[in-house]
């Protein structure tokens, strides 16, 4: 029997972007691994294009996607500080030189692993992060300033205003947009900047992969492009100064489908079944805690090594595909000033 947390709910009418109330069905994809209920659908508003899920899980049905399903929290540290040094020629990189001072504030920092790059480099951080897990390990592994909860009650918490704001794979999970925005504007301070990277709405491998592309999964609730974000953006007093795509590569028309086969499936959902999954990983994970905690240190220390001569996104291969034109990359960045 379906529990109420199962259960479906309209969402996004009137549009939180344009005010909109026609929409239409364009995806329609199961998740059955990460035990979501029934089909995934996703809507595009005929205003503003802004993709959306509805009709979506109830706020428990989406918090309880997260935990150990939650595939970016199961990601080893080695394997990460690697990603954060692509992460940083799109984000530091571009926007250090646009703040007065080496003081930054982190929206879904995670684990800490950008925060303990930055704070190796020079800059005062301070993270925001709803899930504890995640918040304590950035503090008592990392040594990274990390508050536990959301974005706004950071801000009813106190929360100063910062120079600089990142919000990096955020957007796209939250549930009210528009009060997320809301919130940033309180904690950017005058003539500081918010840099925003999020999955691309208007992604030009949508069309070439429908279903299949690699930013729809069950945490996205709403993929943006840079226009309907920019709009959101200046409606509470942002004022946009730069934005690129990134994955700027297409994707070619005989890419198998991602999705796991229907044998794996099966076997998988046995396996979690019978509790043996859930061991393996533990067992596991026990033992990559261990050697990762030694690492740590060592790890950071590289990493801003790494990322010292970064010479920004603009001198980066990836600028040059041909996605980059026009901004229908896999990915964007959108850069605003607070007036």
């Amino acid at each position: 029997m379906a529990s109420s947390a199962d259960a479906k709910v309209p969402a996004n009418r009137p549009c939180c972007i344009c005010g909109g109330t026609e929409s239409r069905l364009v995806h329609e994809k199961e998740y059955p691994l990460y035990d979501y209920p029934g089909a995934f659908a996703l809507r595009l508003c005929d205003g503003c294009g802004l993709l959306f899920n509805s009709p979506r899980l109830a706020d428990e049905g989406i918090a309880r996607l997260y935990g150990a399903n939650y595939y970016f929290f199961r990601q080893r540290p080695a394997r990460e500080f690697l990603r954060i040094r692509e992460m940083w020629e799109r984000t530091v990189a571009v926007a250090e030189g646009m703040v007065p001072r080496r003081e930054v504030l982190e929206i879904g920092s995670a684990k800490g692993f950008l925060l303990a790059v930055m704070q190796g480099a020079g800059w005062a951080v301070q993270g925001v992060e709803l899930s504890p897990f995640a918040a304590d390990f950035a503090r008592d592994r990392l040594g990274v300033p990390t508050f536990t909860g959301r974005v706004e009650e950071f801000v009813e918490a106190g929360g100063r205003s910062y120079p600089l704001v990142l919000a990096i794979d955020v957007i796209e999970h939250v549930l009210d947009p528009r009060l997320f925005v809301a919130s940033l504007a309180r904690l950017v301070e005058t003539g500081g900047v918010v840099l925003i990277d999020t999955p691309n709405g208007a992604a030009a491998n949508i069309e070439r992969q429908g279903e299949r592309w690699k930013g729809f999964n069950p945490f996205h609730v709403f993929l943006f492009s840079v226009e309907n974000l920019s709009r959101l953006l200046g409606e509470h007093g942002f004022t946009v100064e730069t934005s690129f795509s990134y994955g700027n590569a297409p994707a070619g028309p005989g890419e198998p489908p991602e999705p796991t086969s229907g044998a794996r499936r099966l076997a998988r959902a046995v396996l979690e079944g019978a509790g043996v999954l859930g061991l393996l990983r533990r067992g596991r994970d026990t033992v990559v805690d261990a050697v990762d905690h030694a690492r740590l240190p060592r790890l950071v220390r590289e990493s801003v090594e790494a990322v010292r001569p970064s010479r920004g996104y603009a001198a980066s291969e990836d600028s040059r595909l041909p996605l980059a034109e026009g901004q229908r990359g896999d990915n964007i960045v959108v850069i605003a000033r607070r007036r």
